[in-house]
């Protein structure tokens, strides 16, 4: 039986059991291993084996993002999906599901406690297991397995099953018959949500409960790859019953990774602004995020369940994977806490003051780094000709920034610094690799420095329309190595009339 957050339920036969090391076994023919090496989001033909089911031929491609995206021969992560080629297979209930690889969380946890948390604020979310893998033989290690979104999962969160399943964002600035079908009801209310009967129409669009708890869950973990703050890591169902659109969490491997991370950050999810663009939608987010914390973000309750995951993961693993669940566990476990201490003092705190802007110009203060991990490093050090400078070094694949956050007025706002680069290698996958000034979340980034750069000045200008939120901004390294300097002193806002 699995305890979840304090809850206990038995597992299914037809369910991904949550306390079981799966052993899944893949292999591809060496037509599939080339084909996965030029065109790695094409499914291939593969042989599968989870644990005494055998599969003759089920469906996988490669799947990840910058961080996470491994090739086919290095530890790659993978969708299967069992029903592709034929509609009758399946796995403990499963036609489809993930292999995340978990290079970007050591604990293994993370995306399990996170589905936990969402589970008890009320948010539809797939079940999380383990697996080990291997492929052609090759072990593979240790992954994180995630249910897809099939029929399967449906059925447990809502009466119709037959509703469509969506894997981006709306774009508001479309017409209404470029937008699919199913969305047409929600882009209508986003595009209308500040006119009189704004609140009513987005409460129609959406299920409020869920998706209030959907945001405030999404800030509290600090999923600030998710849907609300990066537009990112979401999976939207339409469902049919109610017409409504609900949103479901993905790809939660880095959560409690910044204690600071605002209670409510700046929304970049068009359905997200639209709900804090409003004055009910404020004030129905900071009412669940307080019950949340009250409720569910318990210190005691979450870190002895990461406590009894990491055991009951590492009973089945042998020395070597057993001591970094357990290494990854402890830390997961201090980011835990540090993040609700700093909630519990946080939400007792006058509201944070604006910068002082003197002739327009305010300077930027407060900056801390995240990302940091083996292999990179951020400090403030002395650069000839005696510059104070946030630096970033990153001796493999990764991304690092200094950040802050801050409250601003309604307004229009330009950063800028002075930035150099030394040897900066951008990424063999993904995009938007080199050095940059950035608005988390928002739609603003400057241009980006790669290779050797002398100092150069970047900017960019954003506008904010919403005073509730608060403003992170970053300087960012995105490289497979090098090393980026931000010019301290040259760190400003211009406030634009």
């Amino acid at each position: 039986m699995a305890i979840g957050l304090g809850k206990g339920r038995a597992v299914e036969s037809s369910r991904l059991d949550p306390v079981h090391v799966y052993r899944v076994a893949i292999v591809l023919s060496t037509a599939a291993l080339k084909s996965l090496r030029s065109s790695p989001r094409e499914y291939v033909h593969a042989g599968l084996k989870c644990d005494d089911q055998t599969f003759a031929s089920v469906g996988v491609r490669l799947k990840g993002s910058t961080g996470s995206f491994r090739g086919i021969d290095d530890k790659p992560g993978l969708t299967v999906d069992l029903a592709r080629y034929d509609s009758n297979l399946s796995f403990q209930g499963q036609t489809k599901f993930h292999l995340n690889n978990s290079v970007e969380d050591p604990s293994y946890l993370s995306e399990q406690l996170g589905a936990e948390f969402f589970r008890a604020a009320g948010v539809p979310v797939p079940d999380v297991s383990h697996a080990l893998v291997t492929l052609n033989g090759r072990e593979l290690g240790l992954y994180v397995v995630v249910e897809g979104l099939t029929p399967g999962f449906l059925r447990r969160h809502f009466v119709r099953t037959d509703g469509e399943v969506f894997e981006k964002d709306l774009e508001l600035d479309k017409e209404a018959g470029e937008v699919p079908v199913g969305l047409r009801r929600l882009w209508r209310a986003c595009r209308e949500s500040g006119q009189a009967g704004g609140w009513q129409k987005l409460g129609e669009s959406v299920n409020k409960s869920r998706f209030v708890s959907f945001l405030t869950a999404e800030a509290m973990v600090v999923h600030r790859d998710g849907y609300g703050p990066a537009r990112n890591n979401f999976r939207i169902y339409v469902d049919p019953e109610t017409g409504c659109a609900e949103f479901i969490p993905h790809g939660m491997d880095q959560l409690f990774q910044l204690k600071t991370y605002p209670v409510q950050p700046q929304m970049a999810g068009s359905a997200a602004r639209a709900w804090v663009g409003t004055t009910e939608g404020v004030a129905a987010y900071q009412s669940r995020f307080r019950e949340l914390f009250q409720q569910v973000y318990r210190l005691d309750v979450l870190t002895n369940r990461v406590t009894e995951l990491a055991q009951q993961l590492q009973n089945q693993l042998d020395r070597k994977l057993a001591a970094e669940v357990q290494r990854g566990a402890g830390e997961l476990t201090g980011r835990i806490v540090q993040r609700g201490q700093w909630l519990a003092t946080e939400l007792t705190q006058p509201a944070r003051q604006s910068p002082i802007f003197v002739a327009g110009v305010a300077k930027l203060v407060g900056w801390q780094p995240v990302g940091v991990s083996d292999g990179s490093r951020a400090a403030l050090i002395t650069v000839p000709p005696k510059i104070s400078a946030l630096e970033i070094a990153i001796d493999s694949a990764a991304m690092v920034s200094w950040q802050t956050q801050l409250k601003l007025p309604v307004g229009r706002y330009i950063f800028e610094a002075r930035a150099r680069t030394i040897e900066v290698e951008e990424l063999p996958f993904g995009k938007g690799s080199g050095a940059v000034l950035r608005w988390l979340g928002g739609e603003g980034v400057s241009s980006r420095l790669v290779g050797t750069s002398e100092w150069e000045k970047l900017y960019f200008m954003f506008e904010v329309i919403n005073p509730a939120e608060e403003v992170i901004l970053r300087c960012e390294l995105k490289a497979q190595r090098g090393r980026a300097f931000f010019d301290f002193n040259s760190l400003i806002l211009r406030q634009l009339k």
